[in-house]
């Protein structure tokens, strides 16, 4: 289990303990804020094992396999909710 802290289009990075190696192939299933189920697969392309920086944060990032559409519309809706931030 784990919490994904940072969204791109092309990747996520999941805040967790459980850190899987570089390279595994990682299924991932969230849902959005908007009530829609996401399943999404990946590959990790690093983790935070050994960084110096990463005390306080563990985790790792994943390249997306593809990015399916309830996938797409979360991001878009992640980028609204930044750009509303802004014009505060």
């Amino acid at each position: 289990m784990g919490e994904i802290t940072e969204v791109s289009r092309t990747g996520v990075f999941i805040e967790t303990d459980e850190i899987p190696r570089s390279g595994a192939v990682v299924a991932l299933q969230f849902w959005t804020p908007t009530g829609d189920l996401v399943d999404l697969r990946g590959e990790v392309r690093w983790n935070t094992q050994g960084l110096a920086s990463a005390a306080d944060l563990t985790g790792f990032g994943v390249l997306l396999h593809e990015a399916p559409q309830p996938y797409r519309e979360f991001f878009a809706w992640i980028q609204a909710e930044k750009e509303e931030d802004l014009d505060e």
